[in-house]
């Protein structure tokens, strides 16, 4: 599992991996530092999915999903430590790198009040758009929760193969939820988050941070899930977990009151995913050692390692899906 001393040692470690919001330029944040993307998985069509949109803040970027012609949700780590005039959402694009898409300032930005780093609740944060995004469809929110075993699909930009990929590439992937308690973390729990195995080497990875997890209802895609975090370094091991959005309902209608109406549409019973978002992975088997993700060496502890590993456990961190 992640620990906040592995994070503080890992944080060290990177120093070329991310860069201080104090440094960036003034006006839109450049591409230097892209976080890294879905691992396996397809390449996806902007306008197969109108409501995914980058986030790009002070050098790094993280995916979020229009909820509303003016408000963009994302995740919490995603927002918090940075400013709304260093905030714009790219949204049209599959190629972050190509000349396409629109830039949207953000005009505020919100994250949920109660979140903590060190535990995995409340990772959702808001984007208000300096203008409303008129020609693209919003995605609408799943208000009551799903099994485990339920089928969805996920959506980001970055690295497809763990360091080894290129960045910024939109880019799909369906898989299926499984009971929280497998994780084995007694604050993973299934009330408040999705879970999803990466064992597999599938996944979401650095960059994905704050994108959507779609579930399908009656031929619509509806957003059940924020990416938020995974339990390794390296994101072809451990659990995937997804904020609920139905367990973050309250935050999101309290800023966005216009979402309140519900016309019940989106309770129903979820459905496969269509056969085209069912392709095969690209073929990317990138060493996940590679780029950013940390490595670990086998061979026995000593004794002061078990130490910290123990008083570590105490002080937890996530290891999240941006840069």
């Amino acid at each position: 599992m992640q620990t906040g001393w592995t994070w503080l040692l890992l944080s060290l470690g990177l120093g070329g991996c991310l860069v201080d919001a104090d440094a960036a330029p003034q006006g839109e944040p450049p591409l230097g530092e892209i976080q890294r993307e879905i691992l396996g998985g397809s390449l996806a069509k902007s306008a197969d999915f109108p409501s995914v949109v980058a986030v790009r803040f002070s050098g790094s970027l993280c995916t979020g999903t229009l909820i509303h012609p003016q408000w963009v949700l994302t995740a919490a780590h995603c927002l918090v430590g940075t400013e709304a005039r260093r905030v714009s959402v790219h949204y049209g694009a599959e190629d972050l790198e190509a000349d396409t898409g629109t830039l949207v300032s953000a005009a505020e930005i919100y994250s949920h009040p109660q979140y903590d780093d060190r535990v995995w609740d409340n990772d959702v944060g808001l984007i208000k758009l300096a203008q409303p995004i008129s020609d693209r469809v919003p995605s609408p929110l799943r208000r009551v929760p799903i099994a485990a075993g339920t089928e969805v699909l996920q959506l980001g930009y970055g690295d497809s193969s763990d360091g080894q990929g290129r960045d910024g590439v939109l880019r799909k992937l369906a898989t299926q939820t499984l009971d929280c308690a497998t994780v084995g973390e007694a604050d993973v729990r299934g009330d408040r988050l999705l879970c999803l195995s990466a064992f597999d080497g599938d996944g979401t990875c650095y960059g994905d941070s704050g994108g959507p997890t779609f579930v399908k209802v009656g031929g619509k895609r509806y957003l059940v899930g924020v990416t938020s975090g995974g339990t390794d370094d390296s994101c072809r091991r451990g659990y995937d977990l997804h904020t609920s959005v139905p367990a973050e309902l309250d935050f999101v209608l309290q800023r966005v009151p216009a979402l309140a109406a519900d016309d019940g549409a989106g309770a129903g019973p979820p459905e496969p995913n269509d056969v085209k978002d069912r392709d095969a992975a690209d073929g990317d088997d990138g060493d996940d050692s590679g780029g950013c993700a940390a490595t670990r060496k086998g061979g026995g502890r000593s004794a002061l390692a078990g130490l910290l590993i123990a008083l570590a456990a105490g002080a937890r961190r996530r290891r999240p899906r941006r840069s």
